[in-house]
């Protein structure tokens, strides 16, 4: 297929979400992570970028540099009428930035730093997926394996609690959409999904599971079905969950060679999907009404996408005649950005 447009992000592109809101869906923001150097001490130099676009325009609004991004997201509810994005760095920040209507531009609100040398942030989740909160919660892997859970304070960044959930990286953490209060899900490079309730705290998780043979590298919960969980792994492979019965997952499907690195539910099909499956493209896949089959429905590897698929998520504006609704897509080390339907 033909890809709507191609953007060259100059840097490695790595990350990408659209707005979730009416007054802003076709702006998408694009995180960029670039090595350039090795430091005195060992460590590796990187540097990054943040890219707004007008996806229906095909226009840049803004860019600013910043530490390389690994993650970005959006707050699903807005945050004093104005729509807030979250941005993840190999700094050890997690950076707020919230969007002017008028001048479509981001302003940086408040920062956080995780203190640490050489320890990034490798990923991030607001609380506020279904639920609307004046004081939302992020929380935030780790490259050492720390989950740190985060609050959003008059306008400041809180750190509430940090704990060890993974003995190497702690690729992803996500909370579970519907009761976000009292759990969260991990997956580290130690090949383990684990389930954390906040509630009895962090000393121990209240699950953990093996299913994966390689580093769990993604996790979503489904908005619009309570109780179906989907994980992804450098394995290939994605396991769906019904969260009340973690013994065995409901479906495993397999991308044939692509870590799973990033999944997005569709913003208004229950049973589609949007994988970044690293060497395999960027999959559509649509699942049985009960999650225990699938089908593949498209894999996107347009010949000038020749490098990892790590970045991608779906559009929230309404599609136009009658196709399905836009994709954007972050091929890596030939650093561009895909629009496509």
């Amino acid at each position: 297929m033909e890809p709507k447009q191609i953007v060259d992000t100059q840097l490695c592109c790595d990350a990408c979400e659209f707005s979730p809101f009416s007054d802003s869906n076709e702006i998408v923001a694009v995180g960029t992570y670039q090595v350039v150097g090795q430091e005195d001490e060992g460590g590796t130099a990187r540097e990054g970028r943040v890219l707004l676009f007008d996806s229906i325009k095909g226009t840049e609004l803004q860019r600013f540099d910043c530490g390389a991004v690994l993650d970005l997201e959006w707050s699903h509810q807005k945050l004093n009428e104005k729509a807030t994005l979250a941005v993840a760095d190999a700094l050890g920040n997690v950076t707020l930035h919230t969007l002017d209507n008028d001048t479509k531009k981001l302003n940086q609100l408040t920062n956080y730093n995780n203190a640490l040398d050489k320890i990034l942030c490798l990923s991030i989740d607001w609380s506020n997926r279904l639920t609307s909160n004046t004081t939302p919660n992020i929380i935030v892997s780790q490259s050492n394996g720390d989950l740190t859970l985060l609050e959003l304070t008059n306008s400041s960044l809180v750190e509430k609690e940090t704990w060890n959930a993974h003995g190497f990286e702690a690729w992803i953490a996500a909370f579970d959409a519907w009761q976000p209060e009292s759990v969260v899900y991990s997956g580290g490079d130690d090949c383990i999904l684990k389930v954390w309730d906040m509630r009895a705290g962090t000393a121990m998780e209240r699950m953990k599971s093996r299913k994966h043979s390689a580093g769990v590298c993604s996790i979503q919960s489904n908005p619009f079905r309570e109780h179906i969980l989907a994980t992804g792994s450098y394995d290939e492979h994605i396991l769906i969950w019904d969260t009340r019965f973690f013994k065995n997952p409901l479906h495993d499907h397999h991308t044939e060679g692509g870590g799973v690195w990033r999944i997005k539910w569709h913003p208004k099909n229950p049973l589609r999907m949007l994988t970044a499956s690293m060497h395999s493209g960027f999959h559509v896949i649509d699942y049985d009404e009960d999650y225990t089959g699938s089908q593949t429905v498209t894999i996107y590897k347009n010949e000038e996408h020749g490098s990892l698929a790590y970045g991608a998520d779906w559009s929230y504006a309404e599609p136009v005649d009658g196709v399905d609704h836009l994709k954007g897509t972050c091929s890596f080390y030939d650093h561009s950005f895909h629009l496509w339907n």
